[in-house]
């Protein structure tokens, strides 16, 4: 299977260089992406210097969401069959990506969970009861139980990348919406455990005030998703 790591970077001079390294280290034969979303500090020149890893640069900043999307269009044109996408910041373990690239060829979409495992992964309460409610939403209107709905590292077939680089595809924040999307065009989805580590003193979009917009923008998004017809 013709596999391809993604990886959205802004703002990842400290931490992108490390997640290379090891990632080429673990995964030699993996083609890996970096997609700058328009970093303003050395994102980019540090990637540079790995000349076997592809580099996209964003003109301007597009979000999580439109990163991941860039990356997934790039893999779909030049036929990959597969991608893991990962975070820049370190955040998630290169060696759980053996893993779910192994379950991507029983599921078009695989979900990494740090909830699975017993690795006493450190989330704010606000942020982990956010995270049940997700779950108990998705579960009501799919039947599907992630117990990892925002998680990031996931892995993503070619049926659903066609997908995920179509015009409807939530660019604000990709999260129990996209899983909800890829249910309802029929596609498997499967959560499998990783390891993950906290990543201290860095705001993500789940946290401060984001938190509340976040939660508007996903009941929109989702509510949208539902509308719409596979």
């Amino acid at each position: 299977m013709k596999t391809l790591i993604v990886i959205p970077a802004r703002n990842e001079q400290d931490n992108i260089g490390r997640v290379i390294e090891t990632l080429q280290a673990l995964h030699p034969l993996i083609p890996i992406l970096v997609v700058n979303d328009a970093s303003t500090d050395g994102t980019a020149r540090i990637v540079e210097q790995f000349g076997n890893v592809d580099l996209i640069h964003l003109p301007f900043w597009m979000g999580y969401g439109g990163a991941l999307q860039a990356g997934y269009k790039y893999a779909f044109r030049n036929g990959f069959d597969a991608i893991v996408q990962m975070d820049a910041d370190g955040q998630h373990e290169p060696r759980s990506v053996a893993a779910l690239i192994e379950n991507i060829q029983h599921a078009d979409v695989v979900v990494g969970s740090r909830f699975l495992t017993h690795n006493d992964y450190k989330m704010a309460g606000f942020r982990r009861l956010g995270c049940k409610l997700l779950t108990v939403i998705g579960q009501f209107l799919t039947g599907m139980r992630i117990s990892d709905p925002t998680s990031g590292f996931q892995a993503l077939n070619r049926k659903a990348l066609e997908i995920a680089i179509q015009d409807f595809y939530p660019l604000d924040y990709p999260d129990l919406d996209v899983l909800i999307l890829m249910h309802r065009f029929r596609l498997k989805v499967r959560e499998i455990p990783v390891t993950m580590y906290a990543s201290p003193g860095k705001t993500g979009m789940h946290e401060g005030l984001q938190v509340w917009y976040y939660a508007i923008k996903m009941i929109l998004s989702i509510f949208v998703t539902m509308l719409r017809k596979p």
